[in-house]
């Protein structure tokens, strides 16, 4: 009975022990467990952690703050680009003098614009105040002169017959109307005005200035630079208050060229303008021998052709019902240039 009671004990202390040692070794087991688990759950956390964070920093900021700035500075890089700073007085820059180079003849145009486009309209000088329309331009105005209302482009160069035919009451009303139709145009919009008969000059110079330049062909509409005598470049006019102030005081000032009408040179004269202009208003009464048609045009299309974007062309026509003035001209080179064809009568 001893001994089975000492068994039994011993196998109860063994029992005990054998529990005690396993409970340990799995405490043991499950510890080393959770320690591995936790330490590869930190370091992925921080792998994870640095590669969200480089590719943030690296990829998607920086690309959305240059898409930010280029839409900011974009709609402002072309006008800081081609408006120079000016100055309250508009002067021409002497000490950049330009050459027309001497245009090739070319061979005549004969096609003609169909009759069924002769018909335009044709405003009297006592209602060109209130052609002004509505706009489409960036500030909500369109270009009213004579009639002519387009989108308001950057630059945008007039082309005024100052010949003697056009000298008196029209001149006034057209000096009116050109004033009128600078002043609706949007602050910061450039300008470029050409003065021509016979020669071509600036509104900041006279024509008893610049004839000594210029030399007469075979006929009024044939005139040509003497020797090497260089123009003026033609300036840029930012459109401001002030500057156009200035501009009307200078047209006011002009004298009539008598003796000539050289459509070409006002032509020649623009193009050479850094940059071109994308916009021209033609204006004349339309005198050309009818035998130099062809010429005149083909030298035309060759100074409008040395730039790469083509400006349209606008053309508006001072009615007279002289023989040698060429209203259908005008329609011809306003067709050719998608511009517009007015008639605006005396």
């Amino acid at each position: 009975m001893d001994a089975k009671v000492a068994i039994t004990h011993w196998l109860q202390n063994r029992f005990s022990s054998l529990k005690k040692g396993w409970f340990f070794w799995v405490s043991v087991a499950v510890h080393v467990l959770i320690l591995v688990v936790a330490t590869a759950f930190v370091v992925q956390s921080i792998v994870t952690k640095r590669k969200v964070t480089f590719q943030g920093a690296g990829k998607s900021t920086q690309a959305s703050s240059r898409v930010l700035e280029y839409k900011v500075a974009a709609p402002q890089s072309p006008a800081s680009a081609m408006m120079p700073a000016m100055t309250s007085k508009i002067t021409a820059n002497a000490a950049s003098k330009i050459a027309l180079p001497d245009m090739p003849d070319m061979p005549q145009m004969n096609s003609m614009l169909p009759s069924s486009m002769a018909g335009a309209s044709s405003p009297s000088l006592g209602s060109l105040g209130g052609l002004a329309g509505g706009g489409g331009s960036p500030g909500g105005r369109s270009i009213p002169f004579f009639g002519v209302n387009m989108q308001a482009k950057k630059r945008i160069a007039f082309l005024l017959d100052y010949s003697g035919s056009m000298s008196g009451p029209f001149r006034t009303k057209m000096e009116k109307e050109l004033e009128r139709s600078l002043r609706s145009l949007a602050p910061g919009t450039q300008v470029m005005l050409i003065l021509w008969a016979g020669p071509a000059w600036l509104p900041t110079q006279r024509i008893s200035e610049v004839n000594s330049k210029w030399k007469k062909g075979s006929g009024y509409d044939d005139f040509s630079l003497v020797g090497d005598e260089k123009l003026d470049s033609p300036p840029w006019i930012s459109i401001s208050s002030e500057n156009v102030d200035s501009v009307m005081s200078n047209l006011r000032q002009q004298s009539a060229a008598p003796g000539g009408t050289d459509w070409k040179q006002p032509f020649r004269y623009a193009m050479l303008a850094s940059p071109a202009p994308d916009l021209i208003f033609f204006m004349t009464d339309g005198q050309i021998p009818k035998d130099n048609i062809g010429k005149t045009l083909s030298a035309i299309d060759n100074a409008i052709s040395k730039n790469f974007q083509k400006p349209k062309v606008n053309c508006i026509w001072i009615a007279r019902p002289e023989s040698e003035c060429h209203p259908e001209v005008l329609k011809r080179l306003a067709e050719k240039y998608d511009g517009e064809y007015v008639e605006v009568g005396k």
